[in-house]
C-alpha cells in the first residue's frame, strides 16, 4: 500500500487532462444509504440523485427568515454516514454559499 499526502493527491489529479464524465442525469446512482434494518435485516439501499436532491429542496423550503451567518456553528451528534445528517450538511453549505 502507498500512502500519499493530500498535496501530492491534488498534484497527481492535476495531470489528468481531457477527461469526459458521463452525464449526470436525475436518474443516476447518488449514494448508498445503509438502513439499521428497523424493520427487517439491515440493507444498503441505493438513492438517486433525484432523490438526495428532492430530499434537500425539502429541508430548504423556509419562510425566508432562514440565514446562516459567519459567525454561526454548525454542530451535529448524527454521524456523516447518516442520511439525514449529509442532507442537513448540504443545505447548510448551499445557504451559505
Amino acid at each position: 500500500m502507498t500512502l500519499i499526502n493530500f498535496e501530492e493527491a491534488i498534484a497527481e489529479g492535476l495531470t489528468y487532462k481531457n477527461i469526459e464524465l458521463d452525464k449526470v442525469t436525475p436518474d443516476t446512482f447518488y449514494t448508498f444509504s445503509y438502513t439499521s434494518g428497523t424493520t427487517g435485516m439491515p440493507k444498503g439501499v441505493m438513492l438517486t440523485h433525484r432523490n438526495f436532491v428532492s430530499n434537500c429542496a425539502g429541508l430548504s423550503r423556509f419562510d425566508g427568515t432562514f440565514k446562516i451567518y459567519d459567525d454561526d456553528v454548525y454542530f451535529s451528534y448524527l454521524p456523516l454516514a447518516h442520511v439525514f445528517e449529509r442532507c442537513i450538511l448540504l443545505v447548510a453549505l448551499v445557504y451559505k454559499m
